[in-house]
């Protein structure tokens, strides 16, 4: 192989690598409810992601399309609502972490980028926010 093809091998494979990372966003869950909770996170697809999170613990998990939480008295779901950028924390290069506090009554904060929680004092929230468990 000569040097021409060799680079331009080389330059298709860079290309196909950049190409095909995508930033994801994850969003770390603090569980602020005093219980132990069972997380299941509906994706677009509506493919579910069931996950236990213990009282005063972080749940990471993946943005959600709906979202149900398992608690010991029922459960309360969720339509997801759009976070602006700015309550979003870069990680590293690919992922940014928003992060939500779920309180007693189902109400789920937004938190500033950086604080870790449990917080009392919640920021101004973004449009939709707290969300608040919907009936069904």
């Amino acid at each position: 192989m000569n040097k021409n093809n060799t680079l331009n091998l080389l330059l298709i494979l860079v290309a196909l690598l950049v190409t095909s990372c995508h930033r994801g966003v994850v969003i770390e869950l603090r569980n602020n409810s005093g219980q132990d909770l069972v997380v299941v996170g509906v994706n677009h697809n509506l493919e579910g992601n069931k996950e236990t999170v213990r009282k005063n613990c972080v749940l990471t998990m993946g943005l959600f399309y709906k979202l149900r939480v398992e608690h010991k008295n029922g459960e309360w779901n969720y339509d997801s609502k759009r976070i602006p950028p700015e309550f979003q924390k870069k990680k590293n290069f690919m992922i940014s972490v928003i992060d939500l506090q779920i309180e007693k009554d189902g109400a789920i904060y937004v938190l500033s980028p950086g604080i870790k929680g449990p917080v009392s004092n919640f920021p101004p929230q973004p449009d939709g926010y707290p969300l608040l468990p919907t009936a069904r």
